[in-house]
């Protein structure tokens, strides 16, 4: 994953130590950042542009879903969603050359960026916020993606914030 400006790799020990010897690197908890940390932001940046790389897509087959009015429209929306998240997924195993995709998301997907989406619909935000401002629980809310659906499907960003972020029931 690292390489040097001539292409010669780098080692996992190579990053490591310069990772700790770079003040900049230094966490509050006076830990510093290590090379899985990187993998980490770089899985969570390439899942979350992925789904934003689709928004359009999965807003038009929300919005078909809600059209046809058939059936449970609670899991066909869910499973609209989840055919975006295994494409997302996939993306983000091919940027850390993984083999499975379950190693992608056992070791290096960050959970919070991934279950704000599934309570949220939210695809607005930058990686960082949405990292930042992570769920800490499951919750899925297929009525924000109904509601994001139709300025997805027409390539526009809904306005303002879409729910919030913890729905009353």
């Amino acid at each position: 994953m690292w390489s040097l400006p001539d292409g010669s790799p780098l080692r996992y020990s190579d990053v490591q130590r310069y990772l700790r010897t770079t003040p900049v690197f230094e966490l509050a908890t006076g830990d510093t950042l290590n090379p899985t940390d990187l993998r980490k932001l770089k899985a969570a940046t390439v899942f979350w542009r992925a789904l934003q790389g689709r928004r359009r897509e999965l807003g038009e087959a929300v919005l078909e879903v809600r059209a046809r009015a058939a059936g449970d429209v609670r899991e066909q929306i869910a499973a609209a969603v989840s055919t975006a998240l295994e494409e997302a997924l996939e993306q983000a195993r091919e940027a850390l050359n993984h083999k499975e995709v379950a190693t992608t998301v056992a070791a290096y997907l960050v959970p919070d960026v991934l279950l704000r989406f599934l309570a949220t619909a939210d695809l607005d935000t930058d990686i960082l916020q949405a990292l930042q401002e992570g769920a800490n629980a499951v919750a899925f809310d297929p009525e924000a993606f109904l509601e994001a659906a139709a300025a997805w499907a027409a390539g526009r960003t809904p306005n303002g914030p879409l729910l919030q972020f913890y729905r009353e029931r």
